[in-house]
């Protein structure tokens, strides 16, 4: 949310940082979107909860990062679960988080999924449950006023692309599974 925060201010000409492009932002600023993930689960390396899915979390400890799109979704499930305590908590990073799995602060943390891999392989006491959910369009995102930024970027993200240099930025790092080509403006319906 600081990103957005000082987008909105005028101290960041863009905020970059697997923002999700939502109805509710696009009334505030605008996006160019160029991938789409989900939400994906770490847990202590050999999974001693035996998480296994969206229905496997209650009765266990929750984190997100504050006021990411996971922070929400994992709020929305804590609150599905009845009477059955499944405390949250809340970090600014997800490095943060990751460490929380380490000291048995929370046990399963939630992630975007285009990053998991890379935090688990800079925290090898964690590992990544298999499964996205909730995936939706990320983007770039621009003040309102700021145009002209906006359309440039997006006419830069489309040479990228029908260059073929997207897709092969994608595999080297790992994540074609997220690839989102059209490089819309405001392209989130959720």
């Amino acid at each position: 949310d600081g990103l957005l925060v000082g987008m909105q201010s005028g101290r960041y000409d863009i905020a970059m940082s697997g923002l999700g492009d939502t109805l509710a932002r696009q009334q505030v600023m605008d996006f160019v979107d160029w991938y789409a993930s989900g939400l994906q689960l770490t847990v202590a390396k050999g999974n001693p909860k035996k998480v296994t899915g969206l229905n496997t979390l209650c009765g266990l400890t929750l984190g997100a990062v504050r006021g990411s799109s996971q922070f929400h979704q994992v709020e929305a499930i804590a609150k599905d679960c009845g009477p059955k305590e499944t405390p949250l908590v809340a970090t600014e990073t997800s490095p943060a988080g990751l460490l929380l799995i380490k000291t048995g602060r929370v046990d399963v943390f939630a992630v975007d999924s285009i990053a998991a891999g890379s935090y688990v392989k800079a925290a090898p006491e964690a590992e990544v449950v298999p499964g996205q959910y909730f995936p939706f369009v990320r983007g770039v995102a621009f003040a309102k006023s700021n145009t002209g930024l906006r359309d440039a970027w997006q006419a830069g993200l489309r040479a990228v692309i029908d260059s073929g240099e997207y897709d092969e930025i994608l595999k080297r790092w790992g994540a074609r599974d997220v690839a989102y080509k059209k490089a819309t403006i405001n392209g989130g319906t959720q």
